[in-house]
């Protein structure tokens, strides 16, 4: 799980196979199946069945369905800039990435990394600059986490990264990368960054592409569901980072792309998939995580001022300032 990619690094965890909901033996004991390395491909409503390829063998084969349930999730957005092909140049999300981002923070040869966003990255910042590495963050906002929180807590994070040594180019825009076969330079608005490795964490694309055509989609590529959950198609649910489900203080659907979000979805949807008539619809998210760099922490629940303000609601903000435990 990508939100657990942090404390993976940090060799917190038990290992990089135990960062995840369950094991496959977990479903398999409940009379389950697991298809990995399977990839669906088209959805015949009308047969009710699935195709889907073997991306090792390139076999197919068809799977019936009475109800679907669909979790594809979200991709890593790219940057579609010149020299992104470049070796050393990595996404910061899923398995295979955070293999390949903890051998570079391992390797001697790697000195300078730079992170580009300044949202999640700030993880990928953390970590690096924990392993000795010369770290800068950039982004083109004009703070670390500026789509998080308010500036009150922004200036904290921004002083945290600083004097942990995090250099920091904000307001900067990345306009390519340069090198001979692996990255050696940055070129952005405000000049040439040199660095040995990039972590992209720019955000997120849905992983839809296969169903246009099939079910409604939003402009954006995300999924279309009602207040049940339910899709265009009768009997095709889903859940996760791939739609927009409802957020609570918004009062309007956003994304929302968290596990915890998506378990919720997952609950409500099996509790319900087998009634005609749902007896309630889904009640929505109210939005919570957990924010860090180095010895600051932040939990976030609701909408921050900002993002109130973004949802057309009136809003004002209180600080309150306390101690969790005695000096």
């Amino acid at each position: 799980m990508s939100c657990g990619m942090k404390l993976c690094l940090e060799g917190k965890t038990t290992g990089i196979n135990d960062v995840r909901n369950f094991r496959p033996e977990d479903l398999k004991n409940r009379d389950g199946r697991i298809y990995n390395n399977t990839q669906a491909t088209d959805i015949n409503t009308y047969e009710k069945t699935i195709t889907a390829k073997n991306v090792k063998t390139g076999e197919t084969v068809k799977f019936p369905y009475d109800k679907l349930i669909i979790s594809t999730g979200v991709n890593p957005a790219k940057l579609d800039l010149p020299g992104v092909d470049l070796k050393n140049i990595y996404l910061m999300r899923g398995f295979d990435w955070a293999e390949k981002i903890n051998g570079a923070q391992y390797d001697e040869n790697i000195k300078n990394v730079a992170v580009i966003g300044a949202g999640n990255g700030i993880a990928a910042a953390d970590v690096m600059a924990k392993s000795g590495k010369n770290v800068t963050l950039i982004d083109t906002d004009s703070k670390p986490l500026e789509n998080y929180l308010n500036d009150v807590y922004t200036d904290e994070f921004e002083n945290e990264l600083r004097k942990n040594g995090v250099n920091l180019a904000m307001n900067t825009k990345v306009e390519g990368f340069s090198g001979d076969d692996k990255v050696e330079k940055i070129k952005t608005s405000n000049g040439e960054i040199a660095t040995d490795c990039v972590i992209i964490a720019v955000g997120i694309t849905p992983n839809t592409d296969w169903l246009k055509g099939t079910i409604e989609l939003y402009n954006n590529g995300y999924i279309k569901t009602d207040e049940y959950l339910r899709t265009s198609e009768t009997d095709i649910y889903a859940v996760g980072d791939a739609i927009f489900p409802f957020s609570i203080p918004s009062k309007r659907r956003v994304p929302i792309p968290s596990a915890i979000a998506a378990r919720h979805e997952a609950q409500y949807v099996t509790q319900h998939l087998f009634e005609i008539n749902p007896s309630r619809p889904f009640p929505g998210i109210v939005g919570a995580q957990v924010l860090e760099a180095f010895n600051l922490h932040a939990v976030t629940t609701g909408l921050s001022k900002k993002n109130a303000e973004r949802a057309g609601i009136n809003a004002k903000e209180v600080i309150l300032e306390d101690r969790l435990r005695p000096d």
